[in-house]
């Protein structure tokens, strides 16, 4: 792949990989772009096409693992901080916490606690695909964790995930369902077998998630638990999926 990685399609095609509904892929690319990035014949086309890829990620989970990346770059081989930082345009939580564990402390981006959609309105009512599909996409866990934030603060943070679900819905028209037809035969959706894929659902309820936290945030939450509750939607762990 380094030897392609001059041509502006192949890295193109690269990094849109990061999309693709295979957590493995996903980890594989990441480790393969960051080898370019590392890479001082390859770096400056990688960087340019990374930064501007970057820059159209328009939820929170996509700039997640758009930035795992960075983590399989050596240390003295990073891009700029500033240049990076500069293309997020979903910061988060969690983008944070990548940024200060790869560049060290100090170095985040900041401004995620105010990226949700404020207070639900009273009369809304979390919508039935919402409801059906909250376990089916991402862990239930998930769901059982915001209930039992509820039942202890008082806040209906179930009832923001839902409302910070539609917000995106509604901003980004993503497909409430979909099936990875280019890696599962349809015959075999027609005879209920399904495999464990990252669907544009998933992306779209966890970052839901991860904005209810910021809004928990701005309503008392404290940042070090904030952290660890994003931590949840995180889709694969880097040392177990080497």
């Amino acid at each position: 792949m380094v030897q392609l990685a001059h041509d502006e399609g192949t890295l193109r095609m690269l990094v849109e990989r990061l999309l693709w509904p295979v957590r493995m892929v996903r980890w594989r690319v990441a480790q393969q772009y960051g080898a370019l990035l590392a890479t001082k014949r390859t770096r400056d086309p990688a960087l340019a096409v990374y930064l501007e890829w970057l820059t159209k990620r328009r939820l929170e989970s996509e700039v997640v693992s758009a930035l795992s990346i960075l983590k399989c770059v050596p240390y003295s081989e990073l891009p700029p901080f500033s240049e990076v930082c500069g293309a997020v345009n979903a910061p988060s939580v969690l983008a944070d916490a990548i940024f200060q564990q790869v560049y060290g402390y100090g170095n985040r981006c900041g401004g995620w606690s105010s990226a949700h959609s404020g207070e639900a309105p009273a009369s809304f009512e979390q919508p039935k695909y919402f409801v059906r599909n909250k376990g089916a996409h991402v862990p239930l866990i998930l769901w059982n964790t915001l209930s039992r934030l509820h039942a202890r603060t008082g806040i209906d943070f179930p009832k923001h995930w839902a409302f910070e679900w539609q917000s995106i819905m509604d901003r980004t028209d993503s497909p409430h369902s979909d099936y990875p037809y280019y890696f599962v035969e349809s015959t075999y959706r027609q005879a209920g077998v399904s495999g464990q894929f990252s669907l544009r659902q998933d992306d779209v309820f966890r970052s839901a998630f991860i904005r209810t936290v910021a809004f928990g945030v701005s309503k008392g939450m404290p940042s070090r638990y904030a952290h660890g509750l994003a931590c949840e939607t995180l889709t694969l762990n880097s040392e177990l999926a080497n």
